[in-house]
């Protein structure tokens, strides 16, 4: 593993989806992934160099949970499962 990414997989970063903004302004900045940066509300892409998460907050609204998992509410989420996007 080169350094860079060691220091990736060690030092996890994450993206705020929740902030992004729909004017088409940039992205938002990406964040060092700790318990204080992460909201009960928020939506982040996590990644650590080898795999990539999506973390939903306990409080994120229902109809975004249904938008992004397809399903009624967080609680009906299968974190068991692992799914891989087409491109």
């Amino acid at each position: 593993m080169a350094c860079l990414d060691g220091l990736l997989y060690m030092y996890t970063v994450c993206s705020p989806q929740h902030d992004v903004n729909v004017d088409g302004k940039g992205l938002p900045p990406l964040l060092r992934c700790t318990g204080q940066k992460l909201s009960e509300g928020g939506v982040y892409v996590v990644e650590n160099g080898l795999m990539t998460v999506l973390w939903l907050g306990q409080a994120v609204p229902n109809d975004i949970v249904s938008q992004l998992q397809g399903v009624g509410s967080l609680a009906q989420v299968n974190t068991d499962t692992v799914s891989v996007c087409a491109t």
